[in-house]
């Protein structure tokens, strides 16, 4: 208790010390805090089931097909897993979104068509009710509806009264049977209901389910990948015949988290990273001025040692000053923190985490601020307390005044603490200056498109009013003849998917690489009318674009991009060409290439171009019942919803739209990741620049001060104020320039792990490690500066009197 009053009263003594110290401290412990509020919930435990790390993906490679990564199989494929015997249990689904009606308004809502295992391998009890069972599966189950917590509130009320309740989804009838607890979610889904039909009488080349399986506990990951390569070795010699798809077909294990969260679990770890780098500079930043603290308190240490103090006294209360520092800027950093994680969380790209995570101060982040605030104690505080604790007590008691000439090791320390410095905030600051010569890229990519004042949202008919193709097709026509008679709309379009969201391959096949004796090749397709292409003004390169009079009972035609030209007719006319859906023997009839148009962007801006397949509407609209509206506008676009609203009830006045969102939001969430990465890593390389600049200030100012008599004498006889400069500059500009080579070191081998999040550049762009360096050399300069001008205007006479 004696050893933390005296720590106070010496805090208190230097209250600027005390400030600067506990600041510095609670930046970068705040900043790690939030940070690790992040990875706590999105990594460690983003998921709300039973023991998560045994839940794989099942996925696989079709060669024949040119597809090298599925995540989906059909019906008798998910038979075949279910009997393989590496699972638990395994579940098949699929995402959908339908009406919901039967209490209040219709609404669209997001659910999951699920085999009856979907719940019990997941592990997760329901809150009301049961869950489905396995006689409810199948084309003579019960129709049965399991309800999200969430969905139970806002549209039920919270009636417990639900269970037996009947309501519609798209027109079908369906019985409540069960509501899941708060904390459960899966994906966007918020009701979920048993598949209608027999999996193992589906086709097998029907890939339309994702699979996912809970792992025995005695199994491992190499021997179900190794199990289930032997079955796909065992299907191609029993479909050698019959299904060519699958010659050289691969099957194998993706752990669920990684599907879920790879690429923002990559970028959060290495800004998890960065911030320890921050962190480690705060520390050396601190450790400088308790250096200096401890060299001018000792005259105070050699007193204490002389009246019988012990050396390991005097690092005992050394080490509880740096830990009440430490606590007190812990403290401050979980204010900053709360703050901070809030900020850090609106940054996180859409889509790019699981929904409904709760992201907030727990006592797992107050735990780990604690441990992070004694660590950082112990780190920054005992090589003062060690220098501190050398103390020579004659040397120091001889010493006239109280402001002790720092030792050859003490000066030593602080010469290494200034490298260090200067050489993780180098690291960080190229890490941020790849990110942004990579981001600078990425978005002067063209599109191939115009996204400005492009919006789009979903339209999805009802089963019973989109049974026949020609209605679908008038319906959607008939929207978009009325829209684009509203005010402020220039163009109107249809399109089975946007850019920038996701794409759809199906099976195709090409006259001439079926003549060649080549199979069929997934080929990515989109569905679209004829002003699709006007109204995101993509530009046509040959041939002509759709137009009204594709129908049903014309000519089946088809417009491909140029990628989709340049592969398959190489130095032939793509135009006339012929395409099928399905391999040669399919009775889909063959299409006509009627125009090429340019590439334009599919998933997101850093993907490759692939081959891509136009089909018109009304040749295809029997296959789709949801299309997205997308319009051009001449003033704001979410402006006009109200109105297309409007005119879409003309059309059908029970017809609903979601999902609304610019192309402009669309581009901005296919980059996310990027941008969230870019963001936070130039905050966090900003903070270790200044901390870094002002431990160089600190150290030199407080050099000065310690030399000033010695700068008086070399004054005296005869040294110019440019000659003081230059003692000054050069000795700090060489410990500058060491820690920017070791730092270029640091960096050359630790860039390399944020590759994945790169565009453009290398991991090792030289360019970036030049003007990194010569752009931290020259603020490091202008740190040093300051105080060394300070120097030159010593008054030799006032120095040689200092003692």
């Amino acid at each position: 208790m004696h050893d933390l009053i005296y720590c106070f009263r010496m805090l208190r003594k230097r209250p600027s010390f005390t400030i600067v110290a506990v600041l510095t401290l609670a930046l970068a412990i705040g900043a790690s805090t939030a940070l690790f509020s992040i990875v706590n919930v999105v990594v460690l435990n983003p998921f709300p089931y039973k023991d998560p790390s045994r839940l794989f993906f099942v996925r696989q490679s079709l060669p024949r097909l040119g597809v090298q990564d599925q995540f989906r199989a059909s019906g008798p494929e998910f038979v075949e897993f279910e009997k393989s015997g590496i699972f638990e249990r395994v579940t098949a689904w699929e995402s959908v979104s339908r009406n919901l009606a039967g209490s209040d308004q219709p609404e669209r809502v997001a659910a999951g068509k699920v085999s009856t295992e979907f719940f019990n391998m997941l592990g997760v009890e329901p809150l009301l009710g049961r869950t489905i069972l396995p006689s409810e599966q199948g084309p003579n189950g019960q129709r049965v509806l399991v309800i999200s917590y969430g969905l139970w509130q806002r549209r039920f009320g919270g009636d417990s009264a639900v269970l037996g309740r009947q309501v519609s989804l798209d027109d079908e009838p369906f019985t409540i049977v069960g509501v899941m607890p708060p904390q459960f979610r899966f994906e966007e889904a918020q009701a979920w209901f048993p598949c209608p039909f027999d999996f193992a009488q589906g086709s097998r080349n029907a890939r339309a389910f994702a699979i996912v399986g809970r792992l025995r506990s005695d199994i491992t990951l190499q021997q179900a990948n190794a199990a289930l390569a032997n079955l796909a070795r065992q299907n191609e010699q029993d479909f050698a015949g019959t299904n060519q798809e699958y010659a050289g077909r691969g099957i194998y294990m993706q752990p669920f988290a990684e599907f879920y969260l790879g690429p923002v679990r990559t970028a959060l770890l290495i800004l998890l990273g960065a911030v320890a780098l921050v962190l480690l500079i705060a520390c050396a930043n601190i450790a400088n001025l308790l250096l200096a603290k401890s060299m001018s308190r000792a005259h105070e240490i050699a007193i204490r040692k002389s009246m019988g103090a012990s050396r390991a006294r005097i690092i005992r209360q050394l080490l509880i000053e740096s830990a009440v520092l430490a606590l007190l800027g812990g403290g401050l950093g979980l204010l900053i923190a709360s703050w901070g994680t809030r900020g850090l969380v609106s940054f996180i790209p859409t889509g790019t985490i699981p929904t409904g995570l709760d992201i907030t101060m727990n006592m797992q982040v107050l735990l780990f601020t604690l441990g992070v605030s004694l660590l950082t104690a112990f780190i920054f505080g005992l090589w003062p307390a060690i220098q501190g604790s050398r103390t020579q007590t004659r040397e120091a008691l001889q010493t006239a005044s109280q402001r002790a000439t720092a030792g050859v090791a003490a000066r030593r320390a602080q010469s290494v603490l200034v490298v260090a410095e200067v050489g993780l905030s180098l690291v960080l600051l190229v890490m941020a200056g790849l990110m942004i010569r990579s981001f600078a890229k990425l978005t002067h990519i063209d599109p191939g498109m115009s996204t400005t004042n492009v919006m789009s949202m979903r339209i999805n008919r009802s089963p019973a009013k989109s049974k026949d193709g020609s209605q679908n097709a008038m319906f959607f026509q008939s929207v978009i003849d009325r829209v684009k008679t509203l005010p402020g709309i220039e163009a109107a379009g249809v399109a089975s998917h946007m850019p920038f969201v996701f794409t759809e391959d199906w099976p195709i096949t090409v006259e001439s690489v079926a003549n060649g004796g080549a199979q069929t090749q997934s080929i990515d397709t989109r569905t679209v009318s004829a002003d699709y292409f006007t109204t995101l003004q993509i530009p046509l390169a040959g041939g002509q674009f759709f137009s009204t009079e594709d129908g049903a009972q014309a000519q089946p035609v088809v417009l491909v991009n140029q990628s989709m030209a340049n592969r398959y007719w190489a130095n032939q006319d793509p135009l006339g060409k012929r395409v099928k859906i399905g391999n040669p023997d399919s009775k889909s009839p063959w299409f006509i290439v009627k125009g090429v148009v340019k590439d334009s962007a599919q998933e997101s801006l850093d993907r490759e171009t692939k081959p891509e397949i136009y089909f018109a509407l009304g040749q295809m609209a029997g296959r789709y019942r949801r299309m997205n509206l997308a319009v051009r506008t001449s003033v704001d676009p979410k402006s006009t919803l109200a109105a297309i609203q409007s005119a879409i009830r003309e059309v059908d006045k029970d017809q609903p739209v979601y999902q609304v969102q610019t192309i402009d939001e669309l581009v901005r969430e296919s980059i996310g990741t990027r941008r969230f990465a870019l963001t936070i890593l130039i905050l966090f390389a900003a903070l270790a620049l200044v901390l870094a600049v002002s431990g160089i200030y600190g150290v030199i100012s407080y050099s000065v001060t310690q030399r000033t008599q010695e700068i008086g004498i070399r004054m005296a006889l005869g040294a110019r104020g440019a000659d003081v400069l230059r003692l000054v500059l050069v000795q700090f500009m060489r410990l500058t320039i060491v820690g920017v080579v070791l730092g270029l070191v640091g960096a050359y081998a630790l860039t390399r792990l944020m590759t994945s999040l790169l565009f453009g550049v290398t991991a090792t762009d030289i360019t970036t490690f030049v003007l990194v360096s010569i752009g931290l050399s020259l603020v490091a300069l202008v740190a040093c500066l300051i105080p060394a001008r300070r120097a030159t205007r010593v008054d030799p006479l006032v120095a040689l009197r200092y003692e």
